[in-house]
């Protein structure tokens, strides 16, 4: 969904926008960048962002004027934040870094290309008056590039001095003197966000555990190690940029053992931890009967075996005696369950 189709600000707002194809032939055609953006907007749908472009959710080979205009449309759509880039950077000596567009040169990069600490002041919401405003956006900005890493000592260097909106997060893809392979970046970042190895207690998923996960996918396979570079003012937190897809709200403060059994007898992500998800009068409850007089009976007892297909409940089945036997999470199950269940 873009932000073309919903009314007023969204949750979370995505810019993604890259450069494959550039005037000057001192810069190669870079053919992984619409694969690459593609990747991400698909993944940061699915974790419920809404993008700045129209379909197909990304911009590819954009003016620079036409980029800063979807950088401010970003802003004014949504209090959490993502742009990601990608493209070539460059880094001249005694210069700024900058991200290369369609139309860059090499000899007027200042005239050509997009500054890349100009995000800072670019990002940050003012009010009528053109003064910052009290309340900024949570904003990550994601540098796919070439020499990303000078980009993100930059823009931490100017936010030590004040500038730019104070709430900005920047990953890198590479280093400060380290080329990047295209599409490596993206590949392993869709990853980690798909199947992040979080508990289900963590409501978003770390950026330092991301950018980890992003370096171990492509250990001893490419020359460039991505990179998170913080607020300057601190950060208080996980910031909420990406939700855990497998967290499950009332498990904080359970050890990892119960959170284990507590999301196998909900058998799903559910509001609550009260209940569990054995319903009706056949099947699962029959079930769970049968298991549970075969416990208690004084009687000599063999093997039970627990069969059934995939989605069945097995899980869920087996889960129920474990946490009935803990007092605390009996009273838990047992809170909304009716007289004589």
């Amino acid at each position: 969904m873009s932000l073309a189709d919903l009314p007023g600000t969204v949750d979370r707002a995505l810019l993604a926008a890259g450069t494959a194809t550039y005037d000057c032939h001192d810069f190669e055609t870079l053919y992984k960048v619409p694969e690459a953006l593609q990747a991400v907007v698909e993944t940061l749908r699915g974790l419920g962002f809404a993008t700045v472009a129209r379909p197909p959710g990304y911009h590819v080979d954009p003016a620079v004027k036409s980029l800063r205009t979807a950088v401010r449309k970003a802003v004014a759509a949504s209090p959490v934040i993502v742009v990601y880039y990608t493209g070539h950077g460059a880094h001249p000596e005694r210069d700024t870094y900058y991200l290369v567009t369609k139309k860059s040169r090499p000899a007027d990069l200042g005239g050509t290309a997009e500054p890349a600490a100009d995000l800072l002041r670019l990002l940050t919401r003012r009010d009528d008056q053109g003064e910052a405003a009290a309340d900024q956006p949570m904003v990550l900005v994601i540098l796919d590039c070439c020499f990303s890493g000078g980009a993100g000592m930059e823009m931490l260097g100017d936010a030590l001095r004040g500038i730019g909106n104070p709430n900005t997060w920047v990953i890198a893809s590479a280093g400060a003197l380290e080329y990047a392979q295209q599409g490596l970046f993206a590949e392993a970042f869709c990853d980690a966000l798909r199947r992040p190895a979080t508990g289900p207690s963590q409501r978003f998923v770390s950026l330092d555990w991301i950018v980890q996960a992003v370096n171990d996918a492509h250990a001893g396979q490419a020359q460039q190690q991505a990179r998170l570079f913080p607020p300057a003012t601190g950060s208080t937190g996980i910031p909420p940029f990406f939700p855990n897809p497998c967290h499950q709200p009332g498990l904080a403060g359970l050890t990892v053992a119960d959170q284990h059994w507590m999301s196998r007898v909900r058998g799903g992500p559910q509001e609550s931890t009260t209940g569990f998800y054995l319903t009706g009068k056949t099947g699962r409850l029959r079930a769970a009967a049968h298991l549970a007089a075969w416990m208690t009976d004084p009687g000599p007892k063999g093997l039970a075996v627990v069969t059934g297909s995939p989605g069945t409940g097995k899980s869920a089945l087996l889960a129920l005696p474990v946490l009935l036997t803990d007092r605390f999470r009996r009273a838990d199950l047992m809170r909304a369950a009716e007289p004589g269940s």
